[in-house]
């Protein structure tokens, strides 16, 4: 199968998979003709986008490249009509050395840019590594502001040692309805810990549904929710998931 016609059976899917290393749709060898026959698709809901790691010390005109085949699959993506969904994968991380590599979040912005209708941003749950406490403010960076993001969830990897940095980025979106935050093993929220930032989140008059998913609720964990319920909030979904 030639790379275009890989590409026009990739385009008849509900979903299609963004992957540098393993690009089985010939998307990456053949950008101009998956922007070409992107226009107007109305098929494709949802995009897989599996991040890669970067070296910091890689030279910098490689990295160059890369964003440039990028920019233009996130102009094809701008054009799925029907987009709904962009659920969020790691690729390799470690080089030769096995040294533990950083998340490249330039990727996703040049996907955000494009966006012309509402999403739900979504990480999944295998997608542990993306959650780089080094990196994670590049990645609030990112979705700082953005006006198309409508449902966020964090998969069940995050570290909640990071929920101020995470939640004081959800504050900025105007469109966000729906949040779902899930726990990565023993990193859960922390005795005494603040929770400022989250209340705040909570108390958003556009947000409606909560979810908490395998949360260990410390007593100042619940007790901010509850002073957020009790204070103010426009939440009509709240759900605890185990």
């Amino acid at each position: 199968m030639n790379g275009v016609t890989s590409i026009r059976r990739a385009l008849r899917e509900e979903f299609i998979i963004f992957c540098e290393a393993d690009d089985d749709t010939g998307i990456f060898d053949q950008v101009d003709a998956f922007v070409k026959r992107s226009r107007n698709n109305e098929t494709v809901q949802k995009v897989i986008l599996w991040i890669p790691f970067i070296d910091p010390g890689d030279d910098a005109s490689g990295n160059r490249d890369r964003y440039a085949i990028w920019e233009k699959i996130a102009k094809g993506i701008g054009n799925f009509q029907a987009l709904r969904e962009i659920a969020i994968e790691h690729s390799d991380y470690v080089n030769d050395e096995w040294e533990v590599l950083v998340p490249d979040w330039e990727i996703l912005a040049c996907i955000l840019r494009r966006l012309r209708r509402g999403i739900d941003l979504r990480m999944q749950d295998g997608a542990v590594r993306l959650w780089d406490t080094e990196t994670l403010p590049t990645f609030a960076g990112v979705i700082r502001g953005h006006p198309m993001i409508k449902s966020f969830s964090t998969g069940a990897g995050f570290p909640f040692h990071c929920l101020d940095i995470l939640c004081s980025a959800l504050l900025t979106l105007p469109a966000l309805e729906n949040i779902k935050l899930g726990q990565y093993d023993d990193e859960g929220p922390e005795e005494g810990q603040s929770f400022e930032s989250m209340v705040k989140l909570l108390q958003s008059p556009i947000l409606q549904l909560v979810k908490f998913e395998s949360v260990a609720f410390t007593n100042t964990f619940s007790q901010a929710v509850a002073k957020a319920l009790k204070e103010r909030s426009e939440i009509t979904d709240l759900r605890f998931l185990f």
